[in-house]
């Protein structure tokens, strides 16, 4: 359950900090359903292509996934995730955060905040 008091938001925040992680929990957003952990890996090749990200193949991507991502996301309570499971699904806690917490897009730069204030 949900508590903010009791929260250690410096694990959501450390969670929270790697770009490739904010793109599995959006892409969880996006499917209601258990998704296979190499479903995800093909989802961050896809869009590492689509951006300036190094190219990484998806047994590399499966690799982090396992290692690194999971159990990042699921000390913050944000997926629900088992070492020898295959799927992944999101928390109730992960619905209760912000979606804007998860995209760059609609987090203001801190430079365009001092330019706007410098236009004010």
């Amino acid at each position: 359950m949900f508590d903010p008091e009791t929260t250690d938001w410096n694990i959501i925040f450390r969670a929270l900090a790697d770009e490739r992680r904010r793109m599995i929990l959006q892409f969880l957003f996006t499917h209601a359903e258990d998704v296979p952990v190499e479903g995800l890996a093909e989802h961050l090749q896809t869009e590492a292509v689509a951006g300036t990200e190094g190219q990484m193949n998806v047994e590399s991507y499966v690799a982090y996934i396992h290692h690194s991502a999971l159990p990042a996301l699921a000390d913050a309570n944000l997926v629900n995730w088992e070492p020898n499971e295959d799927s992944v699904t999101l928390t109730q806690f992960a619905y209760r955060l912000p979606v804007g917490t998860l995209s760059p897009e609609t987090v203001p730069f801190e430079g365009d905040a001092i330019k706007q204030r410098a236009d004010d």
